[in-house]
């Protein structure tokens, strides 16, 4: 029997479910730095 596909509630972003520890734990500070290094998106915001 195949499964339907999951999906998130209407109105919901998945940002709703992930909290940002747990993206830390993923995706290393450093890490994220060099990626955005090496694609040219680097930058300081200016306020």
């Amino acid at each position: 029997m195949p499964r339907s596909l999951a999906e998130l509630p209407k109105g919901a972003h998945i940002t709703d479910f992930i909290s940002l520890g747990v993206l830390a734990e993923k995706f290393p500070v450093q890490r994220i730095h060099e990626i955005l290094k090496e694609t040219g998106r680097e930058s300081e915001r200016g306020r």
